[in-house]
């Protein structure tokens, strides 16, 4: 997908036209206006390859009907280094057959020893000034509370943040044991400050309103707020939410009908996600798109099990297996005005 943001409010039937807009000269699929913004459309694009792009609009009106002058948007695109045909065997289904597609593709990785994870934290989790990539303490455009650099903050206990960090598995290792290839899984295990990481335990994660503890980065642990569930959650920040969404997609997909032992809880139903926390993350990785840091750390950890996340490489993949009624056909333009008849 690509986002455009005009310079003012502009007409819903004209911006959401996909005709107003191509791509290197080629067709975009849909256009709709991103909910409450009247100045920013979202375009769902065919796939694109890594290198220089162009996009071309024409046609788009404000809201006094004054149009868009052509004009040609040059920009660059990177989507990471996905193998040719790597997702060919998955292309044109939906549902259950696009889930179990998935798990064939991505299933059997290459594991790593839990000792191993040090040493993948160096690559998958570095920050660009050489710090560990911490998503429980950073504050992405801000100044973290503390920064760890590799092999000197590792290991330590917890007591109060900023003491070190250690391997947080997302996906609580106590809902699935200690065994491999789960408990090493690196698309679901990260560096995290050790007292955070104690503060969440095997908590599911959720939305809170009245948190009882809050970390220096603005993470939370209360109760759930969000529908469907009113248990004691960790809520971490809204910067990093649609990471360990599709984190968690990850787990339902590449351990599809590999969950026999696999614990049920308020969250899970082995590798299953409860409907709650499957629409709580649908929401979460819409609001926070793929990011430079998941694509770059994708890469990296495909270099290291020989498998990727899917949900990051083709974020539609999403929609495609949870709501795949949304797929087929793109949303349909809305007009300026709406009347209702009796």
């Amino acid at each position: 997908g690509i986002q455009v943001t005009f310079s003012e409010p502009v007409s819903p039937a004209t911006a959401q036209l996909a005709a107003n807009y191509t791509l290197d000269g080629g067709a975009v699929v849909s256009a709709v206006l991103v909910g409450g913004e009247s100045e920013s459309v979202n375009l769902t694009v065919p796939f694109m390859a890594n290198g220089n792009h162009s996009l071309a609009i024409a046609g788009v009106e404000d809201l006094y009907g004054n149009p868009l002058a052509s004009v040609v948007i040059p920009f660059t695109f990177y989507g990471g280094n996905i193998p040719p045909g790597y997702y060919d065997t998955a292309e044109g289904l939906l549902g259950e057959p696009l889930r179990s597609a998935l798990h064939l593709i991505i299933d059997g990785h290459s594991s790593i020893s839990y000792t191993g994870l040090w040493t993948a934290f160096y690559t998958t989790d570095a920050k660009p000034n050489g710090k560990v990539w911490d998503m429980y303490s950073d504050i992405p455009g801000g100044t973290p509370p503390y920064e760890y650099t590799f092999g000197v903050d590792q290991g330590g206990s917890a007591g109060s943040e900023g003491t070190g960090y250690n391997r947080e598995h997302s996906w609580p290792s106590s809902w699935y044991g200690a065994t491999s290839p789960m408990y090493t899984d690196v698309f679901m295990v990260y560096p995290t400050d050790n007292e955070v990481n104690n503060r969440r335990g095997s908590y599911p994660f959720g939305e809170v309103a009245s948190p009882t503890w809050t970390s220096l980065n603005g993470s939370r642990v209360g109760s759930c707020s969000y529908p469907g569930y009113s248990g004691t959650v960790f809520e971490p920040i809204d910067e990093y939410k649609g990471d360990f969404a599709r984190a968690y997609f990850y787990m339902t997909t590449r351990y599809f009908n590999e969950d026999g032992s696999w614990d049920t809880n308020d969250m899970v139903d082995g590798a299953v996600l409860k409907p709650w926390a499957e629409a709580m993350l649908l929401a979460w990785h819409a609001a926070d798109p793929v990011s430079a840091k998941e694509i770059e750390r994708n890469d990296a950890v495909y270099d290291i099990q020989s498998n990727r996340n899917p949900f990051i490489d083709r974020p539609e993949f999403v929609t495609k297996i949870y709501q795949p009624e949304l797929s087929p056909v793109p949303l349909p333009a809305v007009s300026d005005f709406l009347v209702l008849h009796q």
